[in-house]
């Protein structure tokens, strides 16, 4: 990495995940401090304050205390800036952004982005995907001697990714090779930096990984209810076809939302009893528009979903295929299986998720689980579950205070007697320390990636 900034100044390091990037970037900032430059400061941008608080514990932990002075930047300590002594400034890619576009709409200053800095760290730089975001364009506009890129996975589904990065790290592409493989692999194996776990498995001690995939069967009256969603899912798809331009991207905005709604069943249904206690009733007595209509309330979930665009037209796909060949969509719902829904004590998904934390937990005394989950009403239904049987655990999402986060993951990560920990895959799904865990539960996919293995 010191080569890379005497002849790049900087570039990608896309170390798997959990191999130390933070500490390794770490070294690299107190190694090539300049000794006479009182106001050499490095700024890391980081993906959320929980993250930020990640990289604060790194430093407390790992450098002498004072050493490496530092501070998080935010509205109440954004005068700290001007202060010579601090080596590390810490702020989070939405804050950047703020400030970046608060200074276009208004043009008032915008400390972040007019400081000379001796050098700037994105951390997790898969956030800069597109070019023209309002982040990325901020991210452009800093000032820095050195620049460096952290991620896990510099490339998730294209290319084009890359562009971004290439460009904050000032690499010049040629515009007429752009889409070639070779050359983008050349650029890459010349300006990054990327070990795996398979490959350090001779220097390192790191037990094998080892994935388990558990197929469960729905109860008839969970099947019933899915099957109802995905009947009505199936001709909302059939009937926008046949509408112009406005009415098909409304219909499929609906269907997408119902994409979410089966989702969230398979979780636990009782999600959707909650936000719909007249549910069954509806599926009963009113037409297959009208429970679409009642169901798309959701702006949090409509929202979440605008970012699932490539799993929700691959489902979409997979469910018109199956019900052309097999003409199902006809069926009326099972009303018998549907009024016992109810009463059922938990969906089949937690039913199985309890009894593998009973069975992991007495297993093995020093075991942790992280429990991982897109949907925040599963959390909570969870979380209330495991009081109801006196599991100890604690939570991670995004309905949480930052300090709340910081507290919950530090008790995770050192009080022997919490030994679960629900996380929110948005709120903690990136650049968090989890490896006191060695089990995760993956409760539900977040999407489709057509990731390319250029980089590997």
């Amino acid at each position: 990495m010191m080569g890379m900034e005497r002849s790049y100044r900087g570039g990608i390091l896309a170390d798997d995940m959990g191999l130390g990037k933070t500490l390794q970037m770490l070294t690299l900032i107190m190694r090539q401090q300049p000794k006479l430059d009182i106001r050499a400061c490095t700024l890391v941008v980081v993906p959320s304050r929980g993250v930020a608080d990640q990289w604060a514990e790194e430093i407390r932990t790992k450098t002498t205390y004072g050493s490496l002075p530092y501070f998080i930047y935010n509205e109440e300590t954004s005068m700290l800036l001007e202060q010579p002594c601090f080596r590390v400034v810490i702020t989070t890619y939405d804050r950047l952004r703020a400030e970046f576009r608060n200074r276009q709409l208004t043009g008032v200053s915008a400390p972040l982005v007019d400081m000379d800095w001796h050098r700037v760290i994105l951390d997790e730089s898969n956030k800069v995907r597109t070019m023209k975001t309002a982040i990325t364009e901020a991210v452009l506009e800093l000032k820095a001697r050195y620049r460096w890129c952290l991620t896990g996975t510099p490339l998730q589904n294209e290319i084009a990714e890359l562009y971004p990065i290439f460009a904050f790290l000032e690499i010049p592409v040629e515009s007429n090779l752009r889409g070639n493989v070779d050359y983008i692999s050349t650029l890459l194996k010349r300006h990054m930096l990327r070990r795996t776990k398979k490959s350090l498995l001779t220097s390192l001690t790191i037990l094998p990984q080892k994935e388990e995939r558990v197929v469960l069967e729905f109860t008839d009256p969970e099947r019933a209810l899915y099957d109802y969603l995905e009947r009505i899912l199936y001709k909302r798809i059939r009937d926008s076809k046949d509408n112009d331009t406005n009415e098909y991207s409304t219909s499929m905005t609906a269907a997408a939302l119902l994409y979410l709604r089966l989702k969230q069943t398979c979780g636990h249904f009782r999600i959707l009893l909650n936000k719909f206690p007249d549910l069954i009733p509806a599926v009963q007595q009113s037409s297959a528009d009208e429970v679409i209509e009642r169901l798309d309330t959701d702006e949090e979930v409509r929202a979440q979903n605008h970012n699932e665009e490539t799993e929700v037209n691959e489902a979409f796909d997979i469910i018109e295929s199956f019900y052309v060949q097999f003409h199902e969509d006809e069926q009326p719902p099972d009303m018998d299986a549907l009024q016992k829904l109810p009463f059922l004590q938990h969906s089949t998904k937690v039913g199985w998720l309890i009894k593998f934390l009973r069975d992991t937990l007495n297993k093995g005394r020093l075991d942790k689980i992280v429990v991982v989950t897109q949907f925040v009403d599963l959390l909570q239904e969870i979380s209330s579950v495991l009081s109801s049987i006196n599991i100890r655990h604690n939570c991670y999402h995004g309905d949480m205070s930052g300090s709340a986060r910081m507290v919950s993951l530090r008790q995770f990560n050192h009080h022997a007697e919490i030994r679960v920990m629900l996380l929110s895959l948005k709120a903690g799904g990136v650049g968090l320390n989890l490896q006191r865990a060695n089990h995760m539960v993956i409760l539900d996919r977040w999407q489709v990636n057509k990731a390319t293995v250029l980089y590997n």
